[in-house]
């Protein structure tokens, strides 16, 4: 663009003349210095191999034994698809103090994309800038933190020392992804809840009408939650095909496990869609087709006339302003800006009679899970004890703006299941709670909250004024009439990344569909 632009019109066309502009630069500038782009493509290549032969890290291990079994493949798959050298070790080897088992993934260092395997292997520390003698650290522009081990909840190691040389390690072309064929199992059958693709294997087993339980107490091998399918209830067969199409292990079990159990219902989700563009509702919806979630998108109409009532059991908030929920327009100053009012029939958004509506459904039994800015919307329409602290903290305060940040969760609440008791979420400048003690109506939970040190709680990223962070809640869980809320102050599922947290939306999902029973004999 000419430099102040002089303003005007930019339409379509444009857009496709700026393209292809863009587009013929680029063939004829390849054509015309070819030979120059392929040798310094060349060179940069061959620097990046002697370097990682020469200096730390010299290759990332990832260790066979993962809490989440499907995730470690996932990550693998994704750097294998970049173009990245990823090795299997044929058997164990040791390397420093620390031996590692027959299967164990090996990623060189010592190869053209080091420097995207460090960028993306490692952890993220924002450099603090000062442009000015005296003057203020200059904030970030955009999101800080994009570590795929910690996005993914993969262990990963670096070595220190060469790994060259020892015997059985081939280079490969996919993951060996977990799940095959299953044996009888005379006590039924064990999923770990801790997989990734668990939940899919869990919709599928539901959408055909199996029994499934939530194990409440840890199993031996296993964690809270794990999923238990009685005996006779599916062939092993069956969680053959099952195993190897999710890419999920299941175990056979001796014995049937003894205690208390939830029994699952299937859960009908309805995602509300706002007729302002939501990047996050389209990222949600994406991965609940993914998981394969019975849902619907509900639209500000059915939110007013409430037609959602006995077609979903679940209704789901995406990151959406409440403004734009209770209006359909942004509320700041900026936004407004650039606003462009929507035209009958998409003018609007759920308005006083659909949030009547919606809070009705919730005390008649409903599920309403929120996602970061729109618990602010939930907590007004509820007249709930809780209250987010950062709601009126300017930047200059307390910044991070898409970080990654250490979440402590209660492991006994079924919305932990399947997670460690530490994990790690992105956040990105979202709201913090302080809870008030409930009044007789409501029960609530804290299922997780930021650490009691503000030093503790940045893992990667930026983080300015984390001291307003300590102790505070990061998901609450209420119980409203008959009804649940559960919000989630950031975003679990934010643009299909972090899988390690998942977990947390999906379980928040199935919250009202359990049903606590014995399995006792």
């Amino acid at each position: 663009f000419p430099s102040p632009w002089p303003g005007g019109w930019w339409r379509l066309r444009d857009i496709v003349e700026y393209e292809l502009i863009a587009t013929r630069a680029f063939l004829e500038s390849a054509a015309e210095y070819r030979e120059s782009l392929l040798w310094n493509f060349y060179r940069m290549a061959k620097e990046a191999i002697n370097r990682g032969a020469s200096e730390p890290p010299y290759a990332f291990v990832v260790p066979a034994d993962q809490h989440d079994p499907v995730a470690a493949a996932l990550l693998v798959d994704l750097l294998l698809r970049h173009g990245v050298r990823v090795e299997r070790a044929g058997g164990p080897f040791t390397l420093g103090r620390e031996t590692y088992a027959a299967g164990t993934y090996v990623i060189p260092a010592a190869q053209p994309y080091r420097a995207f395997l460090l960028t993306m292997l490692r952890k993220q520390r924002y450099p603090e800038v000062i442009p000015y003698v005296g003057g203020p650290v200059m904030p970030p522009y955009d999101v800080t933190a994009w570590s795929l081990p910690l996005a993914m909840g993969v262990e990963v190691v670096e070595a220190d020392k060469p790994v060259a040389g020892v015997p059985g390690f081939a280079a490969i072309e996919s993951p060996t992804w977990p799940g095959g064929d299953v044996a009888k199992g005379d006590g039924g059958y064990r999923i770990s809840h801790a997989a990734d693709s668990g939940v899919t294997a869990l919709n599928r087993l539901l959408k055909d009408g199996r029994k499934v339980y939530w194990l409440k107490d840890a199993p031996e091998g296993g964690g809270a939650g794990d999923f238990y399918i009685p005996p006779g209830e599916v062939s092993p067969e069956a969680l053959s095909r099952l195993s190897k199409e999710v890419r999920v292990p299941v175990e056979p079990l001796a014995a049937k496990p003894a205690g208390p159990a939830y029994r699952v219902s299937p859960v009908r989700v309805g995602l509300y869609k706002p007729w302002v563009a939501s990047m996050d509702e389209g990222w949600t919806r994406f991965l609940l087709e993914r998981y394969e979630f019975p849902f619907e998108n509900l639209d500000n109409a059915e939110m007013k006339d409430g037609s959602y009532r006995g077609k979903v059991d679940a209704i789901l908030l995406p990151a959406v302003g409440k403004d734009i929920l209770e209006k359909g327009e942004p509320a700041s100053a900026e936004a407004r800006r650039f606003w462009e009012p929507m035209p009958p029939p998409y003018a609007g958004g759920i308005g006083a009679g659909g949030g009547e509506k919606l809070a009705k459904w919730v005390r008649d039994g409903g599920t309403l899970v929120a996602l970061d800015e729109s618990t602010e919307y939930v907590i007004d329409l509820l007249g709930l004890p809780v209250r987010n602290v950062l709601a009126r903290v300017a930047q200059e305060e307390f910044h991070a703006p898409g970080s990654m940040l250490r979440i402590r969760l209660d492991p006994t609440h079924p919305i932990s299941y399947g997670l460690e008791t530490e994990e790690v979420a992105y956040f990105a400048d979202s709201p913090a709670f302080q809870t008030s003690p409930p009044d007789a109506r409501l029960e609530r939970r804290v299922v997780a909250s930021y650490p009691e040190s503000s030093e503790d709680i940045l893992v990667s990223g930026y983080l300015k004024g984390g001291e307003r962070l300590e102790k505070k809640a990061a998901i609450v869980e209420y119980g409203v009439g008959k009804g649940k809320v559960v919000l989630i102050g950031f975003r679990p599922q934010h643009r299909a990344q972090p899988h390690r947290t998942f977990k947390i939306l999906w379980n928040a999902l199935f919250l009202g569909a359990l049903k606590e029973e014995s399995l006792a004999p």
